[in-house]
């Protein structure tokens, strides 16, 4: 994508003065409403991205740039304000108004040259005072040593440095930098492979996992010791969700959400759940309007119920039939309508879309087995899905008789966001079949299901 944006965009008068980007928001309708040529706000998810980037990289440039500006301003300030002229006092005037010290008594000095001593004898009588007992040491008067810097004119003659023993053995023998331990060539290696991930991994069970005491392995009568494993090789993460209140009901409608959606995120979509635990917390009490309820019925052999999403409105029907072949099957049927919430009260509804999926009814026992194992497979949470139109959550295959059945969850992409959906593809060696429908709509189905085949065992028809 071409440079869209220029740092001058941000200026008062600029076309953009009033948008202020942020790196974990996305940018504004009103914003993407400027770049039709891209789409605007239908504008593809990586073309939205790299807008958001000159967006952040040309707001930085603009402030940084100001930032700058000031500064030289103040520095040039600084540099051409004149100083303040000082009134002209004479000398002596000054030295008269200062208060008088009183007179110190004039400091004796120890003139080591008058003895006869020179310095490199002087710095050896030093070293040898150290080396003395303690009791020798205080009745020895430590000398002071003159300073090595030329005296200035101005100076006086009594400015001396006095250092003690310690001091100048100090100058005598500068410290050294202490040597870094050193390691064997396997622990350098060992050193220089070990993940910053691994360790964070490492921090993260600790805080988190209670201690336990290590049980040593037993195979029989041997003791095996406890794996260790290479610091490159990360942990399976495991989900350990916190459990939703008695307090806090779930309603049906609010299990449709996108995981686009960050503004508001529901609890159910804070937990790792399967698609019979999403189930089990959704207050069935709660009143449905007469609309809803002529969506519903129920008869031998049938079973009719909405499954609506976040991007279709859906009504799947579960019913017996007996073909002109002769044969005894169960169709599972999904009449999708695909719509779009143009405002918040408007909405544009499409065609609707009939799909179906055949099953023999004596492999429907064995249908429901595999239903089953796919609506208790407990997924992440909802609000940490990848955003990407079919990415596969989960897959599973299974083969009956002729039949191969295969399950996938995948994300979806639709005018109102992503959701999750589940997708059955059944194939035999002559028909393939699809069917799809929300995920959050699992377990009403697997009930439909089981509804069905507990009413043809009865009747005796499997």
């Amino acid at each position: 994508m071409e440079k869209l944006v220029d740092p001058q965009d941000f200026a008062p008068n600029g076309k953009f003065s009033h948008v202020i980007p942020h790196p974990f928001n996305p940018l504004p309708d009103q914003v993407l409403d400027e770049f039709k040529k891209y789409g605007g706000r239908q504008m593809p998810l990586c073309d939205e991205f790299a807008l958001h980037t000159q967006f952040l990289r040309a707001f930085k440039q603009y402030h940084t740039k100001n930032a700058n500006e000031i500064q030289k301003d103040n520095a040039r300030r600084v540099y051409t304000s004149t100083p303040k002229e000082r009134p002209n006092i004479p000398h002596t005037q000054v030295e008269s108004e200062k208060p008088k010290s009183p007179t110190k008594p004039p400091r004796k000095r120890l003139d080591i040259n008058k003895e006869g001593i020179t310095n490199t004898q002087s710095w050896v009588k030093l070293t040898d005072i150290d080396q003395q007992p303690p009791s020798a040491q205080r009745m020895s008067p430590i000398p002071s040593v003159r300073s090595s810097i030329p005296e200035s004119s101005n100076s006086r003659q009594d400015d001396m440095i006095s250092l003690s023993v310690t001091q100048l053995q100090q100058l005598m023998r500068p410290t050294l930098p202490a040597e870094p331990p050193k390691m064997s060539s396997q622990e350098w290696e060992f050193s220089q492979s070990t993940p910053v991930e691994n360790v964070f991994f490492q921090q993260k069970r600790q805080t988190y996992t209670p201690e336990q005491p290590q049980r040593p392995r037993t195979a029989g009568s041997e003791i095996l010791p406890e794996p260790r494993y290479h610091p490159t090789i990360h942990p399976r993460p495991t989900w350990d969700p916190p459990q939703v209140g008695s307090n806090q009901k779930t309603f049906d409608t609010s299990l449709i959400w996108s995981c686009t959606n960050h503004y508001y995120i529901p609890e159910w979509a804070k937990t790792a759940h399967s698609a019979c635990s999403l189930y089990d917390i959704v207050d069935r009490q709660a009143p449905i309007t007469e609309t809803t309820k002529a969506r519903f019925r129920e008869m031998p052999h049938f079973r009719q119920f909405p499954a609506d999403g976040l991007n279709s409105i859906n009504d799947m029907s579960i019913f017996y039939q007996h073909t002109t072949n002769h044969k005894e099957i169960v169709i599972i049927k999904v009449v999708s309508q695909p719509y779009h919430n143009t405002s918040k009260n408007t909405t544009r509804v499409g065609q609707p879309e009939t799909t179906e999926v055949q099953i023999p009814s004596h492999m429907l026992a064995r249908f429901n087995i595999f239903f089953f194992d796919v609506a208790n497979t407990q997924l992440k949470p909802a609000m940490s899905d990848v955003q990407m139109e079919n990415h596969i959550l989960m897959s599973k295959l299974f083969q009956a008789n002729t039949y191969n059945i295969e399950f996938t969850v995948i994300i979806t992409e639709g005018h109102n966001g992503l959701e999750r959906t589940l997708r059955i593809h059944v194939s035999d060696n002559h028909t393939t079949q699809i069917i799809q429908f929300p995920w959050i709509r699992t377990a009403n189905v697997l009930l439909a299901l089981r509804m069905v085949h507990e009413e043809l065992h009865q009747s005796g028809f499997i």
